[in-house]
């Protein structure tokens, strides 16, 4: 189709969608391709999910070489690296590897059942959103960030190394993997159903938030940290290691269970009805029930606070 042609179904598909005027707007000024499709590639989620548009439609509307050409790739595999900012969007079956070094920023939207790959260097910074049945394998290295997003029921894999940082937020019924080494940091959110399985080797550090029904699995290894915070009703399960450290608090009607080995140690503390299970096999556990209830396997007693200023403890 001829770019008028194209841009008209666009515009009507979104119309018929019930899209925002603001993005309507900004896709019914452009007067080129990059410009359209730089306004698709921001808003492909919507669309998809709305069902505006999908792989087959692009390619009717614009032909894969000019999607192509604006880093949308809708079937194939392919090796990208990239040393200035990109913006990709994997649809249909499509696979990509993609690399980015010295200070670039890239941004990989993954859709359908496409598989994305991206590793980043340097102070690069990489942005990473997969929706549908989608996948995700990231890894930051050196001092570079990434930020991966994970919807309906995708997964992501991150590895974290050298001093990077990754935040990752998982939603829907969608799952995450997330190992941290080195001295790297991970922010980790679950949402929805959603699930998250975390590891943090070496002396690495990890923050994780689960709500609403989500779940995550967390270990600690080396000396590595890791603070968990259950809301909603929301499962958490936590085990420490070696010389690793876990704090862990429980809210709303979430529950977690906490076993610590070796010389590890962690801080448990439960609020409002949630409730915590606990096990030492070595190391050191520390309690602090201010509403809810403990479980201690070890000691085999049950603290429970029954109002603000009474503590039972049952053996």
């Amino acid at each position: 189709m001829e770019f008028q042609e194209a841009k008209a179904a666009l515009l009507l598909s979104a119309k018929q969608a019930d899209a925002c005027a603001e993005q309507y707007k900004r896709a019914a000024k452009t007067e080129t391709h990059t410009e359209l499709l730089t306004v698709v590639k921001e808003n492909i989620a919507w669309l998809i999910r709305n069902n505006a548009t999908d792989a087959e439609r692009l390619e009717l509307w614009f032909g894969e070489t000019i999607l192509a050409e604006n880093n949308i790739f809708i079937r194939g595999e392919r090796q990208l690296g990239f040393s200035e900012n990109a913006f990709l969007v994997l649809l249909g079956s499509s696979q990509a590897t993609v690399k980015t070094c010295n200070s670039s920023q890239a941004t990989v939207k993954t859709c359908d059942s496409s598989q994305a790959t991206v590793e980043t260097w340097g102070s690069s910074q990489a942005t990473v959103e997969t929706c549908n049945s989608s996948q995700a394998t990231v890894k930051t290295c050196d001092s570079s960030q990434a930020t991966v997003k994970t919807c309906n029921s995708s997964q992501a894999t991150v590895k974290t190394c050298d001093s990077s940082q990754a935040t990752v937020k998982t939603c829907d019924s969608s799952q995450a993997t997330v190992k941290t080494c080195d001295s790297s940091q991970a922010t980790v959110k679950t949402c929805d159903s959603s699930q998250a399985t975390v590891e943090t080797w070496g002396s690495s550090q990890a923050t994780v938030k689960t709500c609403d029904s989500s779940q995550a699995t967390v270990e600690t290894w080396g000396s590595s940290q890791a603070t968990v915070k259950t809301c909603n009703s929301s499962q958490a399960t936590v085990k420490t290691c070696d010389s690793s450290q876990a704090t862990v608090e429980t809210w709303g009607s979430s529950q977690a269970t906490v076993k610590t080995c070796d010389s590890s140690q962690a801080t448990v503390k439960t609020c409002d009805s949630s409730q915590a299970t606990v096990e030492t096999w070595g190391g050191k556990l520390i309690t602090n029930c201010e509403g809810g209830l403990i479980q201690n396997r070890t000691t085999r007693k049950i603290e429970i606070k029954k109002s603000n200023y009474e503590l039972l403890i049952i053996e």
